[in-house]
């Protein structure tokens, strides 16, 4: 079987994507993750989670909406502490971009998962949400919105540095591979030079490579 035809944005229009922002500095990353810490002893896991992400989640969810490709630094920068600390939150933003087709997927829901990410309901709901993206061939990406998405990743990662670089550069790969897109497998590789025990990264490369494709792009008789 043959490939449908998919969109391959250029991995040039978003080499800089900083909007004027300034990198982070170590120490101030570092701040952030001991704060995060400390919400989490004082309040419970999976409240501090949810405040945590509240605010920078409803403003993903907004631009991706309205085609706003750069995140504001203080959210921005909540995003990949949280991710850093929780795979969970990568995830959530992963679902917000392959999942567009329901019209569940929005900050709650992504609160909800990045939150108590355990939670059989939660497994569940990813699962099939994934599963959906994955296999069915009427599951096609909305490339505006996922474009939007991958942009504020990559801006995300543009703006830290170090491990807290590595989960937006996966989740960048993951929405570039759904697309079909060539960036895919730089960001991957990226975030495997930065760590090299990252599972997705390199289950995304696993899958570049072998020519493994969500079911979208490869055309049925």
């Amino acid at each position: 079987m043959s490939k449908r035809t998919s969109v391959r944005p250029s991995g040039k229009a978003r080499k800089n994507l900083l909007g004027g922002q300034k990198r982070c500095s170590e120490s101030e990353l570092k701040a952030l993750a001991l704060r995060l810490q400390k919400c989490k002893m004082e309040e419970g896991i999976a409240k501090a989670n949810r405040d945590w992400l509240d605010a920078p989640f409803g403003e993903w969810c907004d631009n991706l909406c309205n085609h706003v490709h750069i995140m504001s630094k203080d959210h921005a920068m909540q995003i990949c502490v949280a991710m850093a600390d929780m795979l969970s939150a990568r995830d959530a933003l992963i679902m917000s971009l392959v999942a567009a087709y329901q019209a569940n997927v929005g900050t709650k829901a992504m609160l909800d998962l990045a939150a108590e990410p355990h939670d059989p309901a939660n497994v569940i709901h990813l699962y099939r949400l994934l599963d959906r993206a994955f296999n069915d061939g009427d599951c096609s990406p909305d490339f505006t919105r996922c474009a939007c998405g991958i942009d504020m990743l990559v801006g995300m990662a543009k703006l830290v540095s170090g491990r807290f670089e590595v989960q937006p550069l996966t989740a960048a790969a993951y929405g570039s591979w759904w697309m079909g897109s060539d960036d895919a497998i730089d960001y991957a590789q990226r975030a495997l030079s930065l760590d090299e025990q990252c599972t997705l990264a390199r289950i995304i490369c696993s899958a570049i490579n072998q020519d493994l494709q969500p079911a979208w792009r490869i055309e049925r008789p």
